[in-house]
């Protein structure tokens, strides 16, 4: 691989999570990161927020590119490393089916499926009380509740790192923003949090209605003597064939407003109906996709999940209309040129000055390979 590299003999490299962007290489006797020394750009495809997993989202080559899903996942990121390369890919069906390959028929005999692994919110408190200091965890704890989600306050990973900014600096008085390691401590913290809400109150909105919930770390949830089942998986080519024939699917969005959630996009690719929390970026996929959105109270997840249940021919036709919609709007053509398109602009850089004016002196001195040793 690597002596195909510097030949240039592939275009560029990915990594899931970033494996593979620390690669290095020797070079006239000096150690230095492989993706600069073949000046080939490498995307790093980075699934969750960056504050989770910090280092591995800074950068080790000025020809490595952070690959985020959502935009306020990207949008953190730029501000806490300006100027390095980041961006956010096209949308693009994931394993789509042709219509013509679904018995929508018996869709409508399908299933509701919740797939999702869950976590107990209070124990994650609880942990905070046991391994932090005590103002930082009483800190956590007043933030938690000011952050409940609720049919006003859908809670994004914005208004996390908003609010728990603000509340710091009254209280404590520190900036959270001038230091990145504080900073995401606190959202990542959060961001787990209000996911376990959510997750909790989605399960136990719809004890009461027959749905099946596929995940783990249920524990926390009584399922005894409730028409809802759980199953213990978390298998995805499992959920491909549950998602080709089921009724429909309940998902939540990660506490993004902006972007779409991989598990609607897949039932959507799919022709199958994603009953999901309102969110802006929703309705452009199609006009009337919001029928199945709720917001996070229990009577409105429970109400959502309840019309499709005893309204399985119009649950199925909203599905397979959407999907149709989105199909329509979205193609892994656009992903291809996403790649195609940065990676020219990567291998422009890699060529150095193209000399096109004489006064136009780039790339700046200091830059082309700045973070390469």
């Amino acid at each position: 691989m690597f002596a195909d590299a510097m030949s240039g003999a592939f275009a560029f490299g990915y990594g899931f999570a970033g494996f593979g962007a620390e690669l290095a290489g020797t070079a006239d006797g000096v150690r230095r990161n492989f993706w600069s020394l073949c000046r080939t750009p490498f995307f790093k495809m980075l699934g969750d927020h960056p504050a989770y997993f910090l280092d591995r989202h800074y950068h080790h080559s000025d020809y490595l590119v952070n690959v985020y899903g959502y935009p306020e996942h990207r949008d953190f990121y730029a501000r806490i490393a300006p100027g390095r390369p980041a961006a956010v890919p096209p949308v693009a069906p994931i394993d789509p089916l042709d219509a013509k390959e679904i018995d929508f028929d018996a869709k409508t005999r399908g299933k509701v499926y919740f797939l999702k692994n869950g976590n107990d919110p209070e124990a994650l408190r609880a942990k905070w009380r046991e391994r932090l200091g005590e103002l930082v965890a009483r800190t956590l704890l007043e933030l938690s509740e000011a952050l409940t989600p609720s049919s006003e306050f859908d809670v994004t990973c914005v208004d996390i790192e908003r609010i728990a900014t603000r509340h710091v600096a009254e209280r404590l008085y520190f900036d959270l923003s001038t230091d990145v390691r504080l900073l995401a401590l606190y959202v990542a913290q959060l961001d787990d949090y209000v996911r376990r809400v959510k997750s909790t109150l989605i399960a136990r909105a719809v004890l009461d209605l027959p749905v099946e919930v596929h995940g783990e770390l249920w524990s926390h949830v009584d399922f005894e003597g409730r028409r809802a089942k759980l199953v213990s998986s978390g298998d995805y080519f499992v959920s491909r064939e549950l998602l080709r024939g089921a009724l429909a699917i309940i998902d939540m969005s990660p506490n993004s407003a902006l972007g779409l959630h991989e598990r609607f996009v897949r039932a959507a690719s799919r022709h199958t109906l994603c009953i999901t929390n309102d969110t802006p970026a929703i309705a452009p996929v199609h006009s009337n996709a919001t029928a199945a959105t709720f917001r996070f109270s229990a009577d409105s997840i429970r109400d959502r999940v309840a019309w499709a249940l005893e309204h399985p021919e119009a649950a199925v036709a909203l599905g397979a209309s959407v999907g149709e919609a989105f199909g329509a709007r979205h193609s892994t053509d656009d992903l291809t040129n996403f790649f195609d398109g940065v990676t020219q602009h990567f291998h422009v850089v890699a060529r150095g000055n193209p000399f096109i004016q004489d006064f136009f002196v780039w790339p700046p001195v200091g830059t082309a390979d700045a973070a390469a040793a």
